[in-house]
């Protein structure tokens, strides 16, 4: 483990040391299983990690580039700034479309749901897996890369254009 500026966290090496560092979306937890994802850009790979020893316990060579990464729903669900969502095998490391057609950066899972921020059409676009349905759930997002979903399941964006948290309501 490497020395951590703050007091009580643990800090490793990841994706080599290469490129720049690597933001909060290149980081998912599965709320499944507890385990951490961690996507290295440049080397197209997946690492999963122990949150208990920070040990990369596996390691999924990519057939995609992933910008932003979550996980949940079964799958490692991924956006590479264009026009594809991709949900990950976790045995395999391959991806496949789940989603095509947008400008897409940023990505979350919640409430049965994965959600994809399409910077291009400015809209929050919402994947039902069980379903392979897609539909904008909300359109003039001001460029919203954050999201977090509340116990009621009410969904509030980040918007980075507008620089505020919005409330989203039911109908988008």
């Amino acid at each position: 483990a490497l020395a951590s500026a703050l007091p009580t966290a643990q800090a490793f090496r990841l994706c080599g040391g290469s490129g720049p560092p690597y933001p909060q979306y290149a980081l998912s937890r599965d709320p499944a299983s507890g385990a951490l994802w961690a996507s290295c850009r440049q080397q197209a790979r997946l690492h999963r990690i122990s949150p208990a020893s920070g040990e990369t316990r596996a390691i999924l060579r990519l057939t995609s580039t992933p910008y932003s990464i979550a996980a949940g729903l079964g799958a490692v669900w991924s956006a590479e700034r264009g026009p594809v969502v991709n949900r990950i095998d976790l045995r395999t490391g391959r991806g496949t479309t789940a989603v095509s057609g947008g400008g897409f950066s940023y990505i979350w899972t919640a409430a049965g749901s994965v959600w994809a921020a399409d910077d291009e059409a400015s809209a929050l676009m919402r994947y039902d897996p069980a379903g392979a349905k897609t539909d904008v759930f909300r359109q003039y997002t001001g460029r919203t890369n954050g999201l977090a979903m509340a116990k009621d399941g009410t969904v509030y964006g980040a918007q980075e254009g507008g620089r505020r948290v919005v409330q989203c309501l039911k109908d988008g």
